[in-house]
């Protein structure tokens, strides 16, 4: 197929292209170009070799040709020798003469046995090129072989076999081959994960069911124990019942928004279970306290309303009503009455995520709604307030009519609401790929909670200036522990939200190649003056903003610095945060020296004998695919292809699980010992921990100079199929895991459920189950001799930790039963073990007295 240009050429008679009845041809080369014809061999056999010529002229878009000439076989000249010869067929620059012959039908005269075609024609585009100008030619017509009889295309319409009947729904008809169903299938592979996550939540009801008012909790608030037997009831249709292919999303979200959309587990059970059972357990935990008018959460740490009355926050004069806000009982009264709001406000988020899964199937199907990402997410906040303000008014309404009012407030049912739904589409939008429906529900119920604390604790503190003394209605023990990690958590968010605009550009600066910046030579200095700007900006939002709402909390206005000197004065003190210890005052500073230690030898270890310490030398590999010399054992050097060379450096990494592995070793090295001699401290320790996680990711991500490339290639060392998109919520996953004993204010062994779930627990399973596991459970990797390990393992350390005192006595047979729960839990789910193993076994630890 080539391309062609007209080039005019002199006849044998030496008439010119252009004269009276001379013979128009041009050459065509074999490269695709065209040339003029000149004198010699190629001129003298221009009108003499060509036999018969044709053009085929193939229109696809735009114009192109492919011809051939017919020689004779005795005949020399371009071609040399007979046959047909295509153009370009002697190789490249070689060349063929052509005769031109006309392809339009309708200039030719009816009838005759010549067609006349005129270079007014051509001009207009018969040929396809104006540079074709003469006088009129003609061309012999050629002869057309016979015309080949046309075959009947008439189509006969396909004949449709007759269905066979359906047959009745009798009980002769029930059986195997029979699917009164025939839209949908049962997922049996999900089945286990359904049945303990359902059966969790059964027990969670009947612990609801069974409270009653005592001495120490006259009363209690009504809970929805109706509703939530029809989520237990109809969780195992939503989530078996459904085709192989389906894949719950909440409106305005794509498969983009999700860790592997075409598996078969969304977590769509573990999303409507786990909020609800976690917001249970709490509850029950508290009711079941056995000295609450004693102790109440964290050991070692006063009230939020102690700190506030030692530091003069109270405008009147105290009284004995007063004086009692700050004991253990009116804490433990106040902390049940918000548990029992959370249950209610959990409840009523799981029902908005039915409607919003009901919503995706039907009005707001994903491929109904516009492609652009802006007018998603406004879609998105208009849905969402709609639901909220239809929540808010129907609050408002039942709040009048009942006698004693609602439970929980309109407002907070509605923001909740709001910020729950929210949150779906911006998570899911931000962390590519990062979550399934079911980690992404569990993760934002935690952050709604948060933000409800924060609220709370505003509103109590602006209310305790003014003469309105309460004790604060969070969901935790209302400690400066808990202002801190309300502050820490939230604002490590919000400051990377409002320092977006540098980090978008120190990525964008980052990723993009040098000769497409406008200053190329400017790349690192610039580079530097962003994150100059980000660790001021940074700097700007802990001191200032976030510094002085926590000093507002603390009970001193004015000095932004204080709740840092609080802390630091926490620290080097060992008291409870308003009286210095007594004894032990250095506890915490040789704890802070010890996981100081322990981060050093551990990170440092790894470094250097898996990083530094390689044996392969990588420098004399000159590029990729190159060969590289080695010596072997006859001391003479032979080449080693840069593929081996790069699995012998293989091997001296551990694999990937070993390599997660060991940090789950590190997690209980680390934590253990914190929650045995300091609870209060170790959680602080874990919200600030969190926060610097954050901050780390913001580097990582938007390429922040000069820590954001160290970082990336450390976290992605421990990357696995879970990490999916473009946050890595590893760290995340387990620093929350090994910190959810301590934040839910477990008591006795429950603090260190998350520890040993994912030091002890998780670790052994894996590395027994990679080394002798053979047996593998039903449709998942996971060997039951991993399940095993997992229970004992777990058995063997909390017996150890009772035996020496670390915990209070428990009774083993509940805890097996609890563990051996998660371990079958563990086994059968595909969500991220790091985050749901360690809520499932803490609730159910909780909820089965142990």
């Amino acid at each position: 197929m080539v391309s062609l240009r007209a080039a005019w050429k002199t006849d044998s008679h030496g008439h010119s292209g252009r004269g009276e009845g001379g013979r128009e041809s041009y050459l065509a080369s074999a490269s695709g170009s065209q040339t003029d014809a000149h004198s010699g061999a190629d001129e003298d056999s221009s009108s003499d070799e060509v036999d018969d010529e044709f053009l085929s002229v193939f229109t696809h878009g735009q114009r192109s040709a492919s011809f051939a000439i017919d020689r004779p076989s005795s005949g020399g000249g371009a071609g040399g020798g007979g046959g047909r010869v295509f153009a370009g067929e002697a190789g490249r620059g070689g060349h063929v003469l052509v005769e031109r012959k006309s392809l339009g039908p309708k200039d030719g005269q009816k009838g005759g046995q010549e067609k006349r075609i005129s270079w007014d024609g051509l001009r207009s585009g018969q040929w396809g090129s104006t540079l074709f100008d003469g006088p009129t030619k003609t061309i012999p017509k050629r002869r057309s072989s016979p015309a080949l009889p046309l075959r009947n295309k008439a189509r006969r319409p396909p004949t449709e076999l007759p269905r066979p009947p359906t047959p009745p729904l009798t009980i002769d008809s029930i059986n195997s081959s029979f699917n009164p169903f025939p839209l949908f299938h049962i997922r049996w592979a999900l089945l286990p994960e359904v049945i303990l996550l359902d059966a969790a939540l059964i027990v969670a009801l009947y612990r609801l069911h069974s409270m009653v008012p005592s001495a120490t909790y006259p009363s209690l608030i009504p809970l929805p124990i109706t509703f939530l037997s029809l989520l237990a009831v109809l969780i195992p249709f939503i989530s078996l019942f459904r085709r192989p292919t389906s894949y719950f999303k909440v409106p305005f979200t794509d498969e983009r928004g999700y860790r592997d959309p075409k598996a078969a587990d969304d977590g769509i059970a573990a999303a409507l279970v786990l909020p609800v059972l976690l917001a249970s357990a709490c509850l029950w935990d508290t009711y079941t306290t056995p000295s609450p008018a004693t102790s109440i959460g964290l050991d070692n740490i006063a009230p939020l309303v102690t700190v506030w009355t030692s530091s003069g926050l109270l405008p009147v004069p105290q009284t004995p009503a007063t004086a009692l806000l700050g004991t253990p009982l009116e804490t433990a009264r106040a902390l049940l009455q918000a548990r029992h709001q959370l249950v209610l406000l959990t409840a009523l988020n799981s029902a908005v995520l039915v409607g919003h899964l009901i919503l995706s199937r039907t009005f707001l199907r994903i491929e109904r709604l516009p492609t652009s990402n802006t007018k998603r997410f406004f879609g998105s906040m208009t849905v969402s307030g709609m639901v909220s303000t239809g929540i808010y008014l129907t609050c408002v309404a039942w709040d009048w009519g009942v006698k004693d009012g609602l439970p929980i407030s309109p407002f907070e049912a509605g923001m909740s609401t709001f910020i729950q739904q929210t949150s779906f589409y911006i998570v899911s939008r931000l962390c590519r790929r990062g979550f399934t429906v079911g980690e992404l529900n569990t993760m934002t119920g935690a952050g709604n909670a948060l933000c409800l604390e924060f609220w709370r604790l505003s509103r109590a503190r602006w209310l305790f200036k003014r003469g309105y003394p309460s004790v604060p209605s969070t969901f935790r023990t209302p400690t400066p522990i808990v202002v801190f990690q309300s502050v820490l958590i939230p604002g490590a968010f919000m400051s990377g939200f409002l320092l977006s605009p540098l980090l978008v550009i120190s990525r964008h600066i980052a990723q993009k190649p040098s000769h497409r910046l406008k200053w190329p030579t400017e790349r690192e200095r610039h580079r530097r003056l962003l994150a100059a700007g980000v660790f001021l900006g940074l700097g700007g939002i802990v001191f200032f903003m976030l510094g002085g709402w926590a000093s507002w909390m603390l009970g001193w206005g004015g000095g932004l610095r204080r709740p840092w000197l609080w802390a630091l004065s926490f620290f080097l003190s060992g008291g409870d945060g308003v009286t210095p210890a007594e004894g032990y005052r250095w506890k915490r500073v040789f704890l802070g020296l010890y996981w100081v230690g322990v981060l050093v030898v551990a990170v440092g270890g790894w470094q250097t004998k898996f990083v530094r310490a390689r044996r392969i030398r990588m420098k004399n590999l000159a590029g990729p695919g190159c060969v590289a010399t080695t010596t072997n054992m006859a001391g003479k050097e032979g080449p080693k292809v840069a593929v081996e060379l790069a699995r012998e450096e293989k091997s001296f990494h551990a694999s990937l699980n070993m390599r997660r592995k060991f940090f789950h070793a590190l997690a209980l090295a680390l934590f253990a010992p914190g929650i045995a001699v300091d609870p209060a401290f170790t959680s602080l320790a874990f919200s600030v921990a969190f926060s610097l996680f954050t901050f780390c990711e913001y580097a990582r991500y938007f390429a922040l100079y000069p820590v954001g490339a160290p970082l990336h290639i450390f976290f992605t060392e421990f990357v696995d199929s879970k990490d999916s998109g473009p946050v890595i919520l590893s760290h995340f996953y387990l620093l929350t895991g090994c910190a959810g004993g301590l934040w839910l204010e477990g008591r006795g062994v429950n603090r260190f459920t998350g520890v040993l779930v994912l030091g002890v627990g998780d670790a052994m399973a894996s590395i027994v189950g990679k080394l002798v596991g053979r047996v593998k459970w039903p449709g998942t990797s996971k060997t039951v001799e991993g399940t095993a390990a997992f229970v004992v393992s777990m058995l063997l350390c909390a017996w150890t930790l009772r035996l020496t005192g670390l915990t209070e006595d428990f009774s083993l047979p509940r805890y097996a039963l609890a563990t051996t729960l998660a371990g079958l839990l563990e086994a059968n789910s595909d969500q991220n073990d790091n985050l749901t193993i360690p809520i499932f076994m803490w609730a159910m630890v909780s909820l089965l007295g142990v």
